[in-house]
């Protein structure tokens, strides 16, 4: 078994680089390789928390298929592959303040990378994004016009209107989307700044921090980049279920 380290902020649990344990076997001699990992996670986390297991592979097979299992519980599999971020969520299964142990099956080709249990700070408010956005059809078409939550096409879908309240100056400021089809999605835009692209094509973003981008007591503009015009330039379609902007206060995370 291995123990990992806890983060000093508390914010996330690390297994470290957990080690095979297959009954001495070498990955050669048999289909799978089990990983077996522990961690103590903080008494500050709360059990009804958004909880996520980051894998972050050295090297992999690509599209090797992990099985996780956390405290007993079986999540969702995984195809992991190099240099990629990948995550499954965890949320309902995260032991607070205690033990939790976490099993990895691994094709024989085996697994090795850093294991994290992420923890995604409690948001005291937020706001949902919708409405019109502006969509860029084509290089040579003009503006046209969507609702969303909803679906586009084209080159990319921006809003101009996004209020952040004064109020929330202090706090970090996230954005949550939620994507009929992350494959679909590349990168968005926080007042015409990229805020993030995907480490994979197939693993993208889709929760992050963007506060340094935010003006506060203003509108702020939001864009939208489908995958298919990160690409070729060409429009592509993006289906968004919903965006939310989320204020974590100092004293929520």
């Amino acid at each position: 078994m291995n123990r990992g380290a806890i983060e000093p902020n508390g914010d996330w649990s690390t297994f470290g680089y957990i080690k095979p344990d297959n009954a001495g076997l070498k990955p050669a001699d048999t289909d799978h390789v089990v990983y077996i990992g522990s961690v103590d996670s903080p008494s500050s986390w709360e059990a009804d928390a958004t909880y996520q297991i980051e894998f972050k592979p050295v090297y992999a097979t690509d599209y090797a298929k992990l099985s996780v299992v956390l405290n007993g519980a079986r999540l969702d599999d995984v195809n992991v592959s190099n240099r990629s971020i990948y995550r499954v969520n965890a949320a309902g299964h995260v032991l607070v303040g205690k033990r939790n142990e976490l099993v990895i099956i691994a094709p024989k080709c085996g697994y090795l990378g850093a294991v994290v249990i992420e923890r995604q700070p409690r948001a005291s408010s937020a706001i949902e994004v919708k409405g019109r956005f502006d969509v860029q059809g084509t290089e040579d078409s003009g503006l046209s016009h969507v609702a969303l939550p909803g679906k586009f096409n084209g080159l990319f879908a921006v809003k101009r209107d996004v209020a952040i309240p004064m109020s929330w100056r202090g706090s970090r400021v996230y954005i949550r989307l939620k994507l009929t089809d992350e494959s679909q999605f590349n990168a968005l835009a926080i007042n015409e700044k990229v805020v993030f692209t995907p480490v994979s094509w197939s693993a993208p973003v889709t929760y992050m921090d963007i506060t340094p981008w935010v003006e506060f007591g203003q509108p702020n503009s939001l864009l939208l980049l489908p995958m298919h015009a990160a690409q070729s330039w060409t429009p592509g379609d993006l289906g968004v279920d919903k965006i939310v902007i989320e204020r974590v206060a100092p004293g929520d995370r």
